[in-house]
């Protein structure tokens, strides 16, 4: 596993979780 592939794994990771936790604080509200 080199680095750029885990920063990237990374990045796309965060943002999925960050549009998931949006996304049901949204169905919350």
């Amino acid at each position: 596993m080199t680095r750029e592939f885990k920063e990237s794994y990374k990045e796309s990771y965060k943002e999925s979780y960050e549009k998931r936790w949006h996304g049901e604080l949204k169905g919350v509200s």
